[in-house]
């Protein structure tokens, strides 16, 4: 075989195979996906949070009580309205005082309008490119370059449909909206430990993927008086610290994808390949060219 013949098939043959190696991740990310919405359906779309270390106060008798909750919502995309099944677990609370009441464990089903404030923290058309100012839970925010780290839930848990549609969701890389003027004592400056949302996307429309909110002595987010006052207890949300929110799960595809992860999950053995590869190439088109060469005594 000449010499340019067998550079053109090593190349050609390491070529492939880094294709493969490049493309399986995500090829197989589309697998596990293969049954998921590939558009936002009404009455089918679903998104399942999870909410940790809401600190929040109320008045009870005049003293502000701190009771930290966690919580499940299930939303489900209807169009026009969203569907939220919400469960909110407490501590469990000895000596009431008077006129307290307190649910350890609180589930409520609720109707919202897409269109609503309270909605839009969840799902909305707002612009997503850097710089863009938009205005989310009554505060304006500023859209920042994506995180620099992907998105990804690692659901260890025994339901075997979050387990499916948690892994589905893949490594994505959402956007930021920082809350700049959040309503608190102090300044969030502290990215990404103040306030922020992050989003994903399903074609034009955004998905809430992950959220932190921290309030000073003065803060409080319309968000959390809707979705946490007069559940557990029958007292307003006066003030929170430190709530934050995840989506764990989706039958929705969310773009987009961090590249970054997929393509470099296989990039040591496509270098690997490429070292080899050149140097079998060279020894080989060597010793090609050893045996072709014609000896010192030939006329």
């Amino acid at each position: 075989m000449k010499v340019k013949k067998l550079i053109a098939l090593g190349i050609a043959i390491m070529v492939g195979v880094t294709a493969i190696l490049l493309s399986a991740p995500i090829l197989s990310l589309e697998a596990a996906q293969g049954s998921d919405q590939k558009a936002l359906d009404p009455g089918k779309s679903f998104f399942l949070y999870t909410f940790t270390d809401g600190a929040v106060y109320s008045f009870i008798n005049g003293t502000p009580t701190l009771l930290l909750q966690t919580g499940v919502i299930q939303l489900t995309y209807g169009g026009s309205s969203l569907y939220e099944n919400l469960t909110v677990n407490g501590p469990a609370y000895v000596g009431h005082p008077t006129n307290f009441s307190y649910t350890q464990l609180f589930k409520e089903s609720t109707t919202l309008v897409s269109g609503s404030s309270f909605g839009q923290a969840f799902i909305n058309n707002l612009a997503r490119s850097s710089g863009s100012i938009d205005a989310v839970d009554g505060s304006f925010g500023v859209v920042s370059s994506p995180l620099n780290y992907p998105y990804h839930v690692s659901y260890s848990g025994d339901n075997q449909t979050v387990l499916h549609y948690s892994s589905a969701m893949g490594y994505t890389q959402p956007f930021v909206l920082d809350l700049n003027d959040f309503n608190e004592s102090g300044p969030s400056v502290n990215y990404p430990y103040g306030n922020y949302y992050c989003y994903d996307y399903v074609g034009s429309t955004n998905v809430l993927v992950s959220m932190h909110l921290v309030a000073g002595t003065l803060g409080i987010s319309t968000f959390l008086e809707q979705l946490l006052g007069f559940t557990n207890v029958n007292k307003p949300v006066i003030k929170v610290t430190n709530f934050n929110m995840q989506l764990i799960g989706t039958n929705t595809v969310l773009s987009p994808l961090d590249l970054g992860h997929y393509l470099g999950k296989y990039l040591f053995i496509v270098i690997v390949v490429w070292i080899g590869g050149l140097l079998y190439m060279a020894t080989t088109i060597h010793m090609a060219r050893k045996r072709t060469k014609p000896g010192k005594g030939a006329k």
